[in-house]
């Protein structure tokens, strides 16, 4: 028959306190409260928590006990050994993920102006400065120009013109070349 632990209370030494100094008295509203009272309160206070203390301590090496005389502490190991193992796992993917996260970042910032990089926060985490660019992806990239063609020479697809006998004559009167009365016909 297993054998309740016997508790002794522990006694601190007394606390001697300097002599108060005479009452003041309260101020209005305020109870006052006689140091011998509190002295008594607070000696049992720490009474009290030295007990609550040595039978914490107690519990606590009562069930390791029992652990070790059930052999629990085996399959306690072998269950966080486990989870070890799994949470490595874990952090070597999230390893993966940021430096991935990362390059997607250098390469989204490569692709803003650079007058308009130092509108991205520092502050903000990988994943946040991603989010932050694709909210504000308007903002930050200028609209690409509409290509007016301005400068460009051959290369395009050749349209025939057909000319007229009449349009052919008005090019022979006023010295143009078919070709190019044909080109400047329809601008």
């Amino acid at each position: 028959m297993p054998t309740e632990p016997v508790v002794e209370p522990v006694v601190e030494p007394a606390v001697t306190t300097p002599q108060a100094a005479p009452a003041q008295p309260a101020k209005s509203g305020e109870p006052s409260i006689p140091k011998s009272r509190f002295d008594e309160v607070n000696t049992k206070y720490h009474e009290l928590q030295s007990r609550l203390e040595a039978i914490e301590a107690e519990r606590k090496a009562e069930v390791e006990k029992q652990l070790a005389e059930q052999n629990k502490w085996q399959e306690l190991a072998d269950k966080r050994g486990k989870e070890l193992v799994e949470a490595q796992n874990k952090v070597a993917k999230l390893s993966d993920y940021e430096k991935t996260l990362e390059k997607l970042l250098a390469v989204e910032v490569e692709q803003i102006p650079e007058g308009k990089r130092s509108l991205l926060p520092d502050e903000m985490t990988t994943l946040q400065k991603l989010n932050w660019i694709a909210r504000n992806k308007t903002i930050l990239t200028a609209p690409a120009p509409f290509d007016i063609g301005a400068g460009k020479q051959g290369g395009g697809e050749t349209v025939t013109i057909s000319l007229s006998s009449e349009e052919l004559e008005f090019a022979k009167r006023f010295g143009v070349k078919p070709e190019d009365y044909a080109k400047n016909k329809f601008k």
